[in-house]
């Protein structure tokens, strides 16, 4: 496997390294990066598509697998087995996802999650971003989500912002969890990763602690989705009447956790939150027609929800 040179890939998908020129709203095309560090080639993809005014590219970090029984924890066996049975998954690994995002307006860029980190997890942004002709100094926002490792990792690299020029945007009500948290506990770790890297941006005066259902940036805002931790958020991206709703953990498989919205998964801090606001959620993509991201579902991520009976169903965009 030999790999690709930076200006062979962008000449392939037809663009230049900061030319993401606006084009239709669909959905582009699935591409495949091949990125290499450490002399190991790995394939990172990316897909790239227009929404209104703004440029959104949606960035596979990694891929990993995992036990179906803990997205259902108060799930009855037999009735899940039958759910997955029923849209051909496997029943004893699913394969997920870890979609990052990039959104450029103007000559500004924001990235929503940084993914795994190289360190922790191999994750693949930033050899990425690097194949799109793109340093870490060009990154002009970071907004986070939420404090899991998986969405946080890829924040600091050898303790240091990774992305130096970036204010680092997290949930208030989030922050306020974290402070609170007595230590010695199981989440301690988790806890220490998050003020860590949060302390490195207030010393650098790169952070911004946003409020539910504020504007965080011009063209995305904050909706409050409490349940897979106390201060979860998840991300509304529009540009006139185009709307993508970034759901971030709120829904963290395309099937399970549209079919039955009542699942929840061991990860989720409260399960029941977790579920309600999952259904208000998807009850508001399916009625208000909006474009949707999973950050866990099978990349890009991107489609539309319907509803479906009692629960709801994923339609890709490609």
């Amino acid at each position: 496997m030999s790999m690709v040179s930076r200006r062979n890939f962008l000449k392939s998908v037809g663009i230049s390294a900061l030319g993401l020129g606006v084009g239709a709203r669909l959905v582009a095309p699935q591409f495949r990066v091949l990125a290499q560090e450490g002399g190991a080639p790995t394939l990172s993809a990316l897909t790239r598509f227009a929404l209104g005014d703004l440029e959104v590219t949606v960035i596979q970090d990694g891929t990993t697998t995992f036990d179906p029984t803990i997205m259902g924890i108060n799930a009855d066996l037999a009735d899940l087995t039958a759910l997955l049975e029923a849209n051909n998954l496997p029943t004893d690994q699913i394969r997920s996802t870890f979609n990052t995002t990039l959104v450029k307006a103007g000559d500004q860029l924001a990235l929503l999650d940084t993914g795994l980190g190289a360190a922790q997890g191999g994750g693949r942004l930033l050899p990425t971003l690097n194949a799109l002709g793109l340093t870490p100094e060009d990154i002009t926002s970071v907004i986070f989500t939420h404090f899991h490792p998986d969405h946080i990792g890829g924040g600091v690299t050898n303790g240091a912002l990774t992305f130096p020029n970036a204010v680092y945007h997290f949930p208030q009500a989030e922050w306020d969890f974290v402070q609170s948290v007595p230590s010695g506990s199981p989440i301690d770790g988790l806890v220490q990763a998050t003020t860590g890297m949060l302390d490195l941006a207030m010393t650098a005066e790169q952070v911004n602690f946003y409020a539910a259902e504020a504007e965080i940036i011009p063209g995305i805002s904050a909706v409050s989705a409490p349940g897979h931790t106390p201060g979860h958020t998840a991300l509304l991206i529009s540009s006139g009447d185009a709307q993508l709703l970034d759901m971030a953990d709120a829904a963290l498989q395309s099937v399970i956790s549209l079919q039955r919205p009542d699942y929840y998964a061991q990860f989720d801090a409260d399960g029941a939150a977790a579920s309600a606001t999952r259904v208000a959620l998807l009850d508001r993509a399916a009625t208000d027609g909006l474009q949707v991201l999973g950050y866990h579902f099978p990349f890009p991520g991107v489609g539309y929800v319907v509803k479906d009976g009692a629960g709801f169903r994923f339609v890709p965009m490609i």
